[in-house]
């Protein structure tokens, strides 16, 4: 009885103390309908409930920092706090120039400088962390799980091209799966937003907002539980090369450790020190009860920081009709759809019809090596331009970039007619017009010495012109050129990520198999064929998994990496015009000893 009595007097006061450890708080919605339950205890999650129904149950939250601490994991809350906001706040450049903000927010400060605040609106709830440390640091890892209590059906937007082997490279372009939670893909991402439908005829989309020096969340099935979503999160890319769609991209080739740099920006740390609260992007959950619901809500508005742009008023926002497939979805006229000024003409026509502000003109009017001056000849821009502004209808180009080897000096170039950011390389192009006279020179001179018979013959009077003529051109382009090239700024990184696009280095990975004992015939066609999987994949040789290499051959290690190097391809040729530093030292000293002692 004895033993009975105390045993049960232990219970009670287990109980007793876990109660009391386990610390929960309540946030309710303006109008009532939304309540968010916060548990701190070993671990720190949140609930959710509409209309006192469960929309996630209890979902874990922490933040994983580079020096391992964890906040989220057995918190100390030193204080509480509760506002409530109703007010106005503006909107520039959005549908609305302001927006009405009403939720109730509830904040719990912890004891190691940091916070989470969450909101209540009445239609979703969001959640976020706020640092006060004033001391640098990155984020290692960020745990935010969406929990649901059942198994609903979901749609769920995957990423699906996994360009260039590489998992977070993504164009988000993506149709939405619809399938219950528990048949997400376990190995698959997806982006936000994701939506689920709850019961009669709810609907809950997870969503995120005022991101800042940090990755966007991605979405995959938790394990852990069976109708779980969890985020997933880009580790920070260190290196990157050009490739992708196109060669659009750039393909990260090497990752940290972590997922965020450190919060060390200049308009945080000045003078290398944080002096002030950092926040964090928001996870949020909104809740509709109907569709129209979805297409107008205003949450992630609401969430935004406050614009940084002093002057909006170049802003023109509006709707905008993008063609992806040009070529493929004008039937019925009388001229053959396609990258051209009759099909645009009818999208210009569509878009005034339907009060849309603007068209985008999508990939394929203008080449890759020139945004203005390798326009398709099947494009009338200024036509379009102005049969737009007479409808009332914008046009926006769809453009990338192409990267620039070198920038030239302004002294040796000149402005554009139309674009004032753009330099025309105008002396490299007379000199490189230059050598046509050279070389004609040449032409007339071996074409004069071609003709004779024995020796000297009158025929030689026809030398002196030719000769004269192509000593003078020479030293004047040196003139010019010589300064241009030494006032020139050249762009190593991006001549090198191009030159990984080039697979010049495709010889040293046949190289490679040659030095591990396979024949060379082989190594050919085994180098030729990887090649053609990284074209096909939008990928380099650098950036080609290890476990690929492996499928083509045994052979392959992690040491391939090293061989195939830029850098230690080029240090490979070492013979007299290598490529190697040693080799080009030498050739110029070869140069400058010869113009030193007058033979050249």
């Amino acid at each position: 009885m004895m033993r009975k009595t105390l045993l049960l007097l232990a219970a009670t006061v287990a109980c007793a103390f876990s109660a009391q450890a386990r610390k929960t708080y309540t946030l309710s919605s303006p109008e009532g309908r939304l309540q968010t339950t916060v548990a701190a205890d070993d671990a720190l999650t949140y609930a959710v409930t509409f209309d006192g129904r469960p929309v996630l149950d209890a979902s874990p939250l922490s933040l994983t920092l580079d020096d391992g601490t964890t906040w989220g994991v057995d918190p100390r809350v030193a204080g509480v706090s509760r506002t409530s906001v109703d007010a106005v706040i503006p909107s520039p450049f959005y549908r609305a120039d302001s927006l009405r903000e009403r939720y109730n927010s509830l904040t719990l400060r912890m004891k190691d400088d940091w916070s989470v605040e969450f909101r209540a609106y009445d239609d979703g709830a969001a959640y976020r962390f706020v640092s006060e440390l004033r001391k640098p640091f990155c984020v290692k890892n960020e745990i935010a799980e969406f929990n649901f209590d059942r198994d609903y059906h979901a749609f769920v937007p995957y990423i699906n091209d996994n360009r260039a082997g590489e998992r977070y490279c993504y164009s988000f372009e993506s149709y939405y799966d619809e399938a219950p939670l528990s048949r997400m893909y376990k190995d698959s991402l997806a982006i936000t937003p994701l939506m689920v439908e709850l019961e009669n005829g709810k609907k809950a989309v997870i969503m995120e907002a005022g991101l800042s020096n940090y990755p966007g969340m991605f979405l995959t099935a938790n394990p852990q539980m069976p109708h779980g979503v969890k985020a997933e999160f880009a580790p920070y890319p260190q290196e990157t090369v050009i490739g992708g769609y196109d060669r659009l991209n750039l393909v990260p080739t090497k990752r940290a450790d972590v997922i965020s740099k450190p919060n060390n920006a200049p308009y945080f740390c000045p003078n290398g020190r944080p002096t002030g609260k950092q926040t964090y992007p928001w996870r949020a959950v909104l809740v509709v009860t109907h569709d129209t619901q979805l297409a107008n809500n205003d949450m992630m508005q609401r969430l935004a920081p406050e614009c940084r742009i002093a002057d909006t008023s170049w802003i023109k926002p509006g709707k905008v009709a993008w063609d992806w497939w040009n070529t493929c979805n004008l039937t019925g006229v009388d001229f053959k759809a396609g990258m051209n000024t009759p099909t645009y003409k009818k999208y210009i026509d569509f878009a005034a019809e339907n009060q849309l502000e603007y068209i985008i003109i999508d990939e394929g009017w203008s080449g890759k090596e020139s945004l203005m001056e390798d326009i398709s000849p099947e494009i009338n821009l200024e036509e379009l331009v102005a049969y737009g502004n007479k409808k009332g209808v914008g046009i926006i180009l769809w453009a990338s970039w192409e990267f620039k080897f070198i920038e030239l000096s302004d002294a040796y170039t000149t402005g554009s007619s139309i674009m004032p950011q753009k330099k025309n390389p105008d002396m490299a192009e007379l000199v490189r017009g230059k050598t046509g006279r050279v070389y004609g020179d040449l032409m007339g001179l071996l074409t004069t010495l071609k003709g004779l018979p024995l020796a000297y013959n009158k025929d030689m009077q026809e030398d002196k012109e030719a000769v004269f003529d192509a000593v003078d051109t020479v030293k004047m382009c040196l003139k010019v050129f010589a300064p241009m090239l030494s006032t020139m700024t050249v762009k190593p990184e991006t001549m090198k990520k191009a030159a990984q696009g080039g697979f010049i280095n495709a010889t040293d990975l046949a190289d490679y198999l040659v030095k591990k004992g396979m024949p060379f015939r082989s190594a050919y066609k085994i180098s030729g064929q990887i090649v053609a999987r990284c074209i096909a994949d939008g990928c380099v040789l650098e950036t080609l998994p290890l476990e690929t290499y492996r499928s083509y051959s045994e052979l392959f290690d992690n040491d391939l990496y090293h061989d195939i190097d830029l850098t230690v391809c080029v240090e490979k040729r070492i013979s007299e015009g290598g490529t190697s530093a040693s080799s080009v030292d030498a050739q110029i000293a070869y140069v400058k000893e010869q113009l030193g002692g007058g033979n050249l």
